[in-house]
């Protein structure tokens, strides 16, 4: 089966690989990291990791929003940013391959990001090859498709007029803007029933189609793994963590892949277990579709 849009109301997702990305030994995966303006203690969780990074692998995946929100280029000039943006560009100049797919709240990220860290963006769905096993990998924003009002936000914010005025706002503006937009979105998320916030599992399915054997997404900052059936093939969902206290990124390799938590107090990470599960027949955890 492929690869299909969730909803009509979804741009389509696209992937900007005409190949899969091939594993170089172990790959971090991780994503919903949230860097905002006015939080330095996230940020710095997000450093420690960096800094562990080239230790243990030589490729990162981020499966968006990496940033809380990213409203265009001159937010690469905010004091909160600086010291992300420059690891990210010594670990890249330093032969780290980073990737990234922008999610539901940096979706913005463009050529002027790449261009400052060296990070590659991607599409919506990706593929990455780990041995004979192929991964698809997404943010999980597209798997909402019960969620209206966030697919119809996603339709707006996307629209050529609304990139324009961004562009054209003026930093200190931004700057505000980003804040107010984050308080809105907890807010949204607050009054949102669960039941239409969570991945619906027909676009879960249509998402893995018959040329992946697992699916990694982000999105609903809740740590676990789950079972499908597709084509009459059990497939395995692994849903990430997001970064509050605790990092959770996932290690993959030919050996397997492992959940892994990178606490505050610790240069090192440790191992969790996987919870195997799927909640209810078309909805599961609730998600960040908040704005």
């Amino acid at each position: 089966m492929p690869l299909q849009a969730p909803s009509a109301m979804n741009a389509a997702p696209h992937s900007t690989c005409s190949q899969p990305i091939v594993a170089q030994g172990v790959v971090f995966i991780m994503g919903d990291c949230h860097l905002a303006v006015g939080e330095p203690e996230r940020t710095r969780l997000v450093l420690d990791f960096l800094d562990y990074l080239p230790t243990q692998a030589r490729q990162l995946i981020i499966l968006g929003d990496l940033f809380d929100f990213w409203l265009g280029a001159k937010h690469l000039r905010l004091p909160d940013f600086r010291d992300v943006l420059d690891k990210l560009q010594a670990l890249t100049g330093a032969g780290i391959d980073i990737r990234l797919i922008p999610g539901n709240r940096d979706f913005l990220l463009d050529e002027h990001f790449s261009q400052r860290t060296g990070i590659r963006i991607l599409g919506d769905f990706e593929l990455l090859q780990v041995g004979g096993r192929k991964l698809r990998l997404t943010h999980g924003d597209l798997l909402c498709t019960d969620d209206w009002r966030y697919r119809l936000w996603r339709r707006l914010v996307r629209l050529k007029g609304i990139r324009t005025l961004i562009a054209w706002t003026p930093l200190f503006l931004t700057r505000w803007t980003a804040v107010g937009m984050r308080n809105l979105s907890r807010r949204e998320v607050k009054q949102k029933a669960s039941s239409t916030m969570g991945f619906v599992k027909s676009a879960t399915v249509a998402a893995l189609g018959d040329d992946a054997d697992a699916l990694i997404v982000g999105h609903a900052h809740s740590p676990e793994t789950r079972t499908l059936s597709v084509g009459g093939k059990e497939k395995w969902v692994y849903v990430l963590g997001d970064w509050k206290q605790v990092g959770v990124f996932l290690s993959v390799s030919e050996e397997g892949i492992h959940y892994r938590a990178f606490p505050s107090d610790s240069s090192r990470p440790l191992e969790i277990p996987h919870r195997a599960q799927w909640s209810g027949d078309e909805e599961s955890a609730g998600s960040d579709s908040g704005v």
